[in-house]
């Protein structure tokens, strides 16, 4: 089964189903980023960020203001990557480092 979340600019995509992905992958042009948290107080996610950036991980970091039901959320998002294998290794090396585990996302182009 699949699981989706939407926003204007991201689709968020938790799937077990490989073949459906797989067929998609050779119609649509997208990129993976890393979703490492969501906070309501930007300073929180402020903080996320500087920590990332102490372990020069080599890859950018940002903060993406979304709306969710009426309320504001504080995204940090780190990376852009064209295939998922990169974007899991680095997921690893986030969650050694932080004890947080990013999630792949899958971000239409």
């Amino acid at each position: 089964p699949e699981n989706r979340q939407i926003n204007r600019r991201v689709e968020i995509i938790l799937s077990t189903d490989r073949k459906q992905l797989n067929q998609a992958e050779g119609k649509l042009t997208y990129s993976y980023t890393l979703l490492a948290s969501s906070f309501k107080d930007r300073k929180n996610a402020e903080t996320l960020v500087d920590s990332l950036e102490s372990f020069e991980l080599d890859h950018s970091t940002k903060i993406v203001r979304v709306e969710v039901n009426g309320e504001t959320w504080y995204r940090v998002t780190v990376g852009s990557f064209s295939q998922k294998a990169d974007a899991d290794s680095l997921i690893q090396r986030i969650e050694a480092l932080l004890k947080v585990k990013p999630i792949a996302i899958v971000v239409r182009n």
